[in-house]
Formats: C-alpha cells, sequence, structure tokens
C-alpha cells in the first residue's frame, strides 16, 4: 500500500500556490520542486488531491481508484506513464496572461461587443501578433495551441473583474460595460 502523509496547512497552501491549476497534483509539485524526473510509476499512479493537509500517494493493491477514469490518466489529462511532449515554458518565454485582456476587449469591442469564442480567438492572433513569443505557438499535450489556450485563461480572468460579461451563452464572449470603458479609455 502506497503511504498517506499528513502535512499541515501552511505547507499545503505553499504547495497549492506553486501548483500549475488543473494541471499539478501535490505530488507533481514536490517532484519538480525537489528535481526528480517527471513520470515515475510513483507519479503515473498517484490521483493527488486530497483533503487540506494530507497528501495522497494513490491507490494501494487493495484499493480501488477513485474513478474508472483515475487509472488511465492522472490530474493533467495525460494518459498515465506518457511523458510530457512539450516541456513548460520556461519563465519569460511565453506572452504575459495580461497581455491578452486589452486586445481580447479590442477585438470584442470592434465586432459589436460579442463573438463566438473561436471567431474571436481567430481575430485575436493578428492583434497579439507582435506579442507572441516562438513558444506560444507550441501544440500542448491536450490539444490546442498554448497562446490559445492561454487566451482561455485570459478571458477568465476578465470575466472575474467584470470586463466581460459571465452570464454570457456558453461559447460567446461577451464585453461588459466596465470592458468598453477600460476600452475607451487611453
Amino acid at each position: 500500500m502506497s503511504p498517506t502523509i499528513r502535512i499541515d496547512d501552511d505547507v499545503y497552501e505553499m504547495l497549492k500556490r506553486k501548483a500549475e491549476p488543473f494541471v499539478d497534483t501535490p505530488n507533481s509539485v514536490l517532484r519538480r520542486w525537489l528535481g526528480l524526473e517527471e513520470g515515475s510509476p510513483t507519479e503515473d499512479q498517484a490521483l493527488g488531491g486530497g483533503a487540506a493537509g494530507s497528501v495522497d500517494e494513490g491507490p494501494g493493491p487493495s484499493q480501488q481508484p477513485r474513478s474508472a477514469n483515475a487509472r488511465t490518466r492522472n490530474r493533467s489529462g495525460r494518459r498515465a506513464g506518457k511523458k510530457r511532449s512539450t516541456p513548460r515554458a520556461a519563465a519569460g518565454t511565453i506572452a504575459p496572461l495580461d497581455a491578452y485582456e486589452l486586445p481580447i476587449l479590442e477585438v470584442l469591442s470592434s465586432h459589436g461587443g460579442n463573438l463566438p469564442a473561436s471567431e474571436l480567438i481567430e481575430k485575436l492572433e493578428s492583434e497579439l501578433s507582435g506579442v507572441l513569443q516562438p513558444a506560444d505557438y507550441e501544440e500542448l499535450p491536450s490539444g490546442p495551441i498554448r497562446w490559445q489556450n492561454r487566451a482561455q485563461f485570459a478571458r477568465l480572468a476578465l470575466a472575474k473583474s467584470g470586463d466581460l460579461r459571465d452570464d454570457s451563452p456558453r461559447g460567446i464572449w461577451e464585453i461588459s460595460e466596465q470592458g468598453r470603458d477600460r476600452v475607451s479609455t487611453p
């Protein structure tokens, strides 16, 4: 049976700060921090997560995984045992997330205030042409091109800050009044 360790809340909070959302498990953060190679059998079996204050190393031989999906895919969506085909981008090699915000708002503003996500992404590429770096054009293991994926995260930040409406129909990006004010302010 794989060991279960208990950690205090401060350590758990630090792990969360070091983690990449929707990708990392506590185990993968610790492996990266300790300089251990990604994809060892222990990591591939780990389910990660768990309650605050604990790190579950995964199911032991007598335990069943929590779901069928957990047996075949790790937290980042990759198949267990499969190495990341595109390494994590080094700091400074990709456009910062906030560089996407104003161009997204400008594209929406110039096209009536709302667009389907696919159309916005298509129009956004030319707006970001001077900002995107070579690493932004790499394909991610999950499928999309890195900059297109980051545009989705920028959309979430804009919706959270109130510059985009968060009640738009699924797949439609819509600028808010606050976002229009931001675009019109020099």
